[in-house]
């Protein structure tokens, strides 16, 4: 679970049938939900400093998500040979470091969106 910068009541979680879900604190249900098309186990996410970007973790991969552009996919990486069970994202937004059950700790450099 992780909160949205940019919405101080929004909240963003995910789940092992791999859907990202929007919740929005004064609703009962799900304002928003993405479903991944390989129906990834999602396990961890985490907004980035600024709100700009969502980094999401999973099966073996580490998704990155812009916010700000709709919500739309900008990179993937995969890094793990077993299961991403936690991120977090560098103050300065360049980066995003994952963990696995595989007990390797990686380091994706993030240039943000292209100009």
């Amino acid at each position: 679970m992780t909160q949205r910068v940019d919405s101080e009541q929004e909240l963003v979680t995910c789940d092992n049938t791999g859907r990202l879900l929007f919740w929005d604190c004064d609703v009962a249900d799900p304002v928003q939900v993405l479903q991944s098309p390989q129906r990834m186990r999602m396990s961890c996410a985490a907004v980035s400093p600024t709100g700009s970007y969502l980094a999401i973790c999973g099966d073996f991969l580490v998704s990155i998500f812009d916010l700000a552009g709709g919500i739309r996919l900008m990179a993937q990486g995969h890094g793990h040979s077993q299961p991403v069970t936690a991120l977090k994202w560098s103050p300065d937004e360049k980066q995003v470091v994952s963990v696995g059950e595989d007990c390797c700790v990686c380091v994706w450099n993030f240039y943000g969106a292209a100009a």
